[in-house]
């Protein structure tokens, strides 16, 4: 957000978007409010990705950061940004954030110079991701689940008998309790179905 003017009932904030967002002053109290462009423009982005257990994780946190580096627009080093009594590396780095169900997750972390071009920034950074992995030993990771069927899962029984696809005792229905076809508005949801 830009700017803002502030009269007796609410504040009037100018947007990145060239609108004006109206909050009531006691929203104003209760709400966290974000300053991109106070005291110091340049802002800290992060990208979560998941790669598998299988892929170089070595790798895959090299071609984070260097994805990130090569983002116009993106801080690629010098001295470490000063952020209250911290100090945060100014390069791209990347870390083992968590070892979840379904891989390994990386959170990479960069700075921008500006706030104004954050989206732009972040899409390019994804995108050199994407393409850095592509043909690579990394792979992002996907949920998927293995199914275990032993002798304690309980039984199913199937059947190929008759015409058509095949068929279980859960998807055999006895034709008595089948609406009569003969009736039109039978079934009929008025799509066209």
């Amino acid at each position: 957000m830009a700017s803002s003017t502030t009269s007796l009932r609410y504040t009037k904030i100018f947007t990145l978007d060239n609108t004006f967002l109206v909050v009531p002053n006691g929203e104003i109290r209760k709400r966290d409010v974000i300053n991109y462009s106070a005291e110091d423009a340049r802002v800290r982005l992060s990208l979560d990705v998941l790669i598998t257990y299988e892929s170089d994780l070595a790798a895959a946190r090299q071609y984070m950061e260097q994805s990130a580096r090569d983002v116009e627009g993106v801080i690629s080093g010098g001295p470490g940004i000063r952020v209250g009594m911290a100090r945060y590396p100014a390069s791209p780095d990347c870390l083992v954030a968590n070892f979840s169900d379904h891989g390994i997750l990386l959170r990479l972390r960069y700075w921008v110079h500006e706030p104004y071009r954050i989206q732009r920034v972040q899409s390019k950074v994804q995108t050199n991701v994407w393409d850095a992995f592509e043909g690579e030993d990394v792979e992002i990771a996907y949920p998927h689940s293995h199914l275990m069927f032993d002798e304690t899962s309980g039984e199913l029984q199937v059947s190929t008998e008759g015409e058509g696809p095949m068929t279980t005792d859960l998807e055999r229905i006895d034709e008595a309790e089948l609406p009569d076809d003969s009736d039109p508005t039978v079934g009929d949801s008025g799509h066209g179905n």
